[in-house]
């Protein structure tokens, strides 16, 4: 599977929103809005793109590389199991992580 279809990028939409809900310590339940919240305290960064990448790679969702691969794995966008080198994981992880805040945080 392609990591562009549909079934991908609500796959990842969904993964982000999980960090943003009462759970996670927010105080509201609308994940969205929560999002929409934390991206306007990066109000320096270039692109909400950027400001994705930005929190992935600080930690703010997924933090260890097996855990990564793991999620990458499930998404069904590496069906031979083929084994990439850990800085690869994380570079995947962490473009497909900020281009989906820039389609929610835009409504796409």
């Amino acid at each position: 599977m392609r990591s562009n279809s549909t079934q991908v990028k609500q796959a990842i939409n969904e993964h982000i929103l999980s960090y943003f809900d009462k759970d996670a310590g927010w105080d509201s339940d609308d994940r969205l809005a929560n999002l929409k919240q934390q991206m306007r305290s990066f109000d320096y960064m270039p692109t909400a793109y950027a400001g994705g990448k930005y929190m992935a790679e600080g930690g703010t969702f997924l933090i260890y590389t097996y855990d990564m691969v793991d999620f990458l794995n499930d998404l069904g966008i590496n069906p031979d199991g083929k084994e990439f080198p850990d800085h690869k994981v994380f570079e995947q992880y962490i473009h497909l992580i900020g281009r989906q805040v820039s389609e929610l945080v835009r409504g796409v």
